[in-house]
């Protein structure tokens, strides 16, 4: 009898330790280092409107952004970044679940200094709207760029998913070919598919449904008054899931096929769902109204930093400002940046434009339809940064160019809302 006693002690004491190990295990920090020996360690993981980083999670030093408000319910992973002073790593992180048919990225990032001295380490908010929420858990890589290619970690952060499971919506999908109508225009998407042989944006070729790579295909047809057109195109595109899942069009191309728009973008949601939400914006691209257009002239030229056309008070006056219907526009002095700085933005820019339009135009876009320098040349453009009213446009072939003439339509989009599942291609 003793010994059946001891014998079950021992077997007890055993199933302590194994557990103790196996809590200590799990609940050990979790860190990456990466190939230039900057150091990620994970911190915490906080999930729904309100984002907050327990002090104790950094031993009580305070950091600015210990607080983040999200319109939805949302995954923020906190995570401590070391790393040698000036050099921070470039990287971005992606969520897949465990069967690895897609990804996301987060769309919200925000950092703080622990001090304002200390330029070797900083704390990291990555807030992800859409990630897999009807998993148990979720695989954090890294992605890195490195001589232009991407390179994805092969180990990265496992999180338990703190998002409710179960008890989603089940949205019916339509079958395509399927037409919403806004106003004067019919809008029908005729096909809804995942590419699963994309390329990344380096250009090389991956591996048949690589979650990181793959594109979601949407094609349209579209009609103004009956008659099919095209010079509309789809410009945005929101993907949204029951399971409270969103995302917009990230990296996206459009291309027309006879009668028929395409967009291609990443990233999209999970293919198992039973459909998608698509938010479709359409806007023109020619056609415009007198009343929609307007032509500054003789707008000037400056070397400095493109990022003083971000702050007000750097940015100067405007050098020509008119009135579009019920908004006031204003543009200013192009910035021509050093070398320097133009190849820190890929080398592809030789100036920066900006349009303000005030107030923010809601259901509009700004589009640029033609730009020509002082001996009546054409100067490429394309589309770099917009919101709150600022649209930003980075020009090239401007070597001897002095001033610039830019025509410009405000002018309002439609809108459609399809409900489908995506096929693969």
């Amino acid at each position: 009898m003793k010994s059946r006693i001891l014998l079950w002690s021992v077997i007890s004491i055993l199933a302590l330790g194994i557990a103790a190990g196996a809590y200590w295990w799990l609940s050990r920090p979790q860190i990456l280092v990466l190939d230039d020996g900057a150091q990620l360690t994970l911190l915490a993981v906080t999930y729904g409107k309100r984002h907050t980083l327990p002090a104790s999670k950094t031993g009580g030093h305070k950091i600015h952004i210990a607080t983040l408000t999200t319109t939805n319910d949302s995954l923020c992973l906190w995570i401590d970044r070391k790393h040698e002073e000036n050099n921070w790593p470039n990287y971005q992180l992606l969520a897949f679940d465990a069967a690895n048919t897609s990804c996301s990225t987060a769309q919200m990032r925000r950092q703080g200094n622990f001090n304002g001295n200390d330029r070797t380490e900083e704390v990291e908010a990555l807030v992800f709207e859409s990630f897999p929420r009807r998993g148990r858990k979720i695989y954090f890589r890294i992605q890195k760029w490195n001589n232009g290619q991407q390179e994805l970690s092969p180990a990265g952060f496992v999180v338990r998913n703190p998002a409710p499971r179960g008890d989603y919506p089940k949205w019916t999908p339509d079958v395509l070919p399927v037409t919403r109508e806004d106003h004067d225009l019919q809008i029908t998407l005729t096909r809804f598919e995942i590419d699963g042989d994309g390329s990344n944006s380096s250009g090389q070729t991956t591996e048949h449904k690589d979650p990181m790579n793959n594109w979601v295909l949407t094609a349209f047809r579209v009609e103004q008054n009956g008659t099919v057109v095209t010079n509309w195109r789809p410009f945005d595109i929101e993907t949204l899931a029951a399971t409270g899942n969103h995302s917009k069009n990230r990296n996206w191309n459009n291309r027309q096929e006879e009668d028929e728009e395409i967009m291609t973008y990443q990233w999209g949601l999970w293919p198992d769902e039973p459909a998608w939400k698509l938010n479709v914006e359409m806007s023109r691209q020619s056609g415009f109204a007198a009343d929609e257009m307007w032509t500054a002239s003789g707008i000037l030229l400056k070397p400095g930093d493109i990022n003083d056309l971000f702050q007000r008070n750097k940015r100067g006056e405007p050098c020509a400002e008119t009135t579009l219907g019920d908004f006031h526009v204003k543009v200013f002095r192009v910035v021509v940046p050093s070398a320097d700085q133009t190849q820190n933005y890929g080398g592809n820019m030789d100036g920066l434009l900006l349009v303000k339009v005030d107030p923010p135009p809601q259901g509009m876009r700004l589009t640029v339809t033609k730009i020509t320098d002082d001996q009546n040349r054409a100067v490429e453009s394309n589309p770099w940064t917009w919101g709150g009213g600022e649209y930003r446009f980075s020009l090239k072939k401007l070597a001897g160019v002095k001033s610039i003439n830019v025509t410009m339509a405000l002018h309002r989009s439609r809108y459609a809302v399809f409900t489908v599942k995506p096929s693969w291609k």
